[in-house]
């Protein structure tokens, strides 16, 4: 008997493929915003490579 679940996901498609940019304003680099800095910077090089819109210009 197989009781593994099939895992589901479901996301706007506005967010998948957005129409307009994004702005995100980090306010504080200390010890949990420079965590929130460098997952940014990730996020936007990601997205960069995948030819989206970037999250800094």
């Amino acid at each position: 008997m197989n009781t593994a679940k099939t895992a589901v996901h479901f996301t706007d498609n506005v967010l998948i493929s957005p129409t307009n940019p994004i702005s995100v304003n980090l306010i504080g680099a200390g010890g949990t915003g420079s965590k929130v800095l460098t997952a940014l910077m990730e996020i936007n090089e990601s997205l960069i490579a995948l030819g989206q819109y970037a999250l800094f210009f």
